[in-house]
């Protein structure tokens, strides 16, 4: 065990505090574990992986944009005092770029003192949305670091750890542990993205504000700090200028891709500066569409077209879809991208297109060979994306919220029908269908050869909660085929993930004598 009150120089290089030369934990200990309990322990939080949000931001940042917010005299008065710092800017301006720079800032001078959460309600999860997601994704950091973890997370983790069941621990639970961890800091960096798209922003200002005399806070929001004091307030329209520049180097970089004449990239500049009203999402949009512009003539056709708000431009990628001959498909896509439960890779997408629901049949043969291409033919780079780990993602938050309001009253509603009831019984449909692929008793690869086999197996019971006229669903059947004891999809099925204990993983061999009969998961799952 190692005492963190302990002198600086006698902890380990790879300790998180190594470098932090007055970050310390009075009083506290942090116990030694093996690296298959450290991993037992993360199964089992499962926090949400913020991390992706941060590396994903930074990627996509243009080098030299958001410089001028670590100049700024507010956050160098915050960095130096412990308080909340609120910044707030409207949607698209470039929020999550400024927090990606300003934890990169902090990281690099004090490494160990600093923990994030970005709230995002893509994830339709809701876990990064959710009071719950952001308690569990600081207590993950701040109170595990690689072979050390806090002993109250250890108590924890042992309370609920007990019998056959897996119970996760209530958000009252959650936040006594995490409220123990922090009480024993002396200072440390908080850094939170996008409060505005959490659901319960009141349960999260009250645990912050309660040690914004301990820690040093930043929030960013759509909206103003109405419900709570903060020492210090950036708002993003009085900076007009300086975000400006940020999307002159934005626009410069990706036009630099292109060899246009001086007088046709000016333009460009002129017109993509003047329309932005200093939102980088909605030059983003705009460049895309210049990108499939091959000459000056349809070039400036395009610059006279722009679109006035970011809603018309998603609007415009709604015609480009419903123009085209892939509209089914589009549909198919965007139901997985707005109610899927966890972002979803090419690779899982790419499994969906062997899924025929007309005939409930798996057929590999359907597989497309060139998913990536193809999948750029049906959706428009408007309203989604991939990052650099092959995952699909809708490409902001604003993209979510359009579509779900726009598509139930806008005149594209019969043509790219995605309401929920229906996207629920398709994604079901599809789960059970891929399922039911696995009819023997052999040790499948699932996880090797079936990408899409551990979201089936894990969620179609969620999606089949979600469908209202159950009885009526003729997706019912297959869902009572999976139930039937002893065959070997059943027994499948609970290799793949066992619904009380789905943080165990995949287990292929696993004794069909040790799983039990369907009436138990039936009542487990309600």
């Amino acid at each position: 065990m190692m005492t963190l009150a302990q002198s600086n120089s006698e902890y380990s290089a790879g300790s998180m505090f190594s470098h932090a030369s007055d970050f310390i934990i009075n009083g506290s200990i942090f116990n030694v574990i093996s690296t298959d309990k450290r991993r037992e322990i993360q199964k089992w939080l499962n926090a949400p992986n913020c991390s992706e949000n941060f590396t994903t931001a930074l990627n996509s940042k243009t080098e030299g944009t958001c410089e001028w917010i670590l100049h700024h005299e507010g956050y160098i008065q915050w960095k130096n005092n412990p308080d909340i710092l609120w910044i707030q800017g409207k949607v698209g301006c470039g929020k999550t770029f400024l927090v990606t720079t300003i934890i990169s800032d902090l990281t690099n001078a004090f490494p160990g003192a600093v923990w994030y959460h970005y709230f995002d309600s893509r994830d339709n999860s809701r876990v990064k949305s959710r009071y719950n997601g952001f308690l569990l994704s600081l207590l993950q950091q701040m109170g595990s670091d690689q072979g050390q973890i806090h002993p109250v997370l250890l108590d924890l983790h042992g309370k609920h750890k007990k019998g056959f069941l897996d119970e996760h621990p209530s958000n009252k639970a959650l936040e006594k542990t995490l409220r123990t961890i922090i009480e024993n800091l002396n200072w440390g960096y908080i850094v939170i993205d996008a409060l505005d798209e959490c659901s319960e922003v009141d349960d999260v200002l009250e645990l912050l504000s309660s040690y914004k005399q301990k820690l040093n806070i930043l929030i960013t929001s759509r909206h103003p700090a109405s419900s709570c004091e903060t020492g210090f307030n950036i708002f993003l329209d009085n900076f007009g200028a300086d975000l400006s520049h940020d999307i002159e180097l934005y626009v410069q970089k990706n036009l630099a891709k292109r060899k246009f004449p001086t007088w046709l990239y000016n333009e460009i500049i002129v017109e993509l500066q003047q329309g932005s009203h200093e939102q980088f999402l909605w030059v983003a949009c705009q460049i895309k569409v210049l990108e499939q512009c091959h000459s000056p003539k349809t070039i400036k056709a395009s610059l006279k077209a722009l679109p006035k708000t970011l809603e018309d431009s998603y609007r415009k990628a709604l015609e480009t879809i419903n123009q085209g001959n892939h509209v089914e498909d589009a549909c198919q896509l965007l139901r997985w991208l707005i109610y899927a439960v966890e972002p979803l890779s090419v690779a899982q997408f790419q499994e969906m297109a062997a899924v025929d629901t007309n005939t409930s049949l798996f057929d590999p043969e359907r597989r497309l060979l060139d998913f990536e291409n193809h999948f750029w033919e049906i959706l428009d780079s408007r309203l989604v994306g991939i990052n650099e780990n092959k995952i699909v993602h809708l490409a902001h938050s604003s993209v979510k919220d359009f579509l779900t309001m726009e598509l139930a009253q806008s005149q594209y509603s019969s043509l790219i029908n995605i309401n929920e009831q229906l996207s629920q019984e398709k994604i079901l449909h599809t789960c059970l269908v891929y399922l039911f692929q696995f009819n023997t008793l052999e040790a499948y690869r699932f996880e090797e050869d079936f990408p899409l086999a551990v979201y089936a197996a894990k969620y179609w019971p969620y999606h089949m909660k979600r469908i209202e006229s159950w009885e009526q669903n003729p997706v019912n059947e297959l869902a009572e085929m999976i139930l039937t004891d002893s065959t070997p999809e059943y027994f499948n099925w609970i290799r793949i993930c066992r619904p009380d204990q789905a943080w165990q993983g995949v287990d292929p061999g696993l004794d069909t004598d040790k799983i039990p009969p369907s009436l138990y998961y039936a009542a487990y799952l309600g």
